[in-house]
């Protein structure tokens, strides 16, 4: 067998290596919370870009420091990020009990954006009523209740 012997200058190695390097950090990147988690097969959908649009958990998941259950549906936006859900169980968030059917919307930084509750609760000490909507500030305080 013949075999040809090709040669590189170091510039050709060294671009050459700087992409496979940023390749690598892109797929590692890409493995945000939306990518380690487990969906019902039935319940996916994706962004044109491939990123995850929304699924039902089909396994616990721990996502913001909060601990999703089974059934619970979450929605990403375009980049990975969790943007809202509804819940099918009952969780603590910030200290406070969410239930089922409870809708839930966040801010990129993970914390509470706003909540539509489907029963009474208190949230930061304060009493809600059932089909309350509250909105947050980006460090989580209330702003208002509707």
């Amino acid at each position: 067998m013949n075999y040809q012997v090709i040669t590189r200058n170091n510039d050709v190695i060294i671009k050459e290596l700087a992409y496979i390097n940023l390749l690598i950090f892109l797929i590692i990147a890409s493995c945000t919370n939306a990518n380690s988690i487990s969906c019902e097969e039935s319940s996916i959908k994706y962004y044109n870009n491939g990123k995850l649009m929304q699924c039902s958990l089909d396994s616990s998941a721990m996502i913001n420091d909060i601990n999703f259950k089974k059934n619970d549906i979450l929605f990403f936006d375009e980049f990975g990020v969790l943007d809202k859900c509804i819940l099918n169980n009952n969780i603590k968030i910030i200290n406070s009990n969410f239930h089922n059917l409870d809708i839930i919307e966040f801010y990129p930084n993970g914390k509470i954006k706003m909540c539509i509750l489907n029963q009474a609760t208190v949230i930061n000490g304060i009493k809600f009523q059932k089909n309350e909507t509250i909105y947050f500030t980006k460090d989580g305080k209330i702003i208002s209740k509707f």
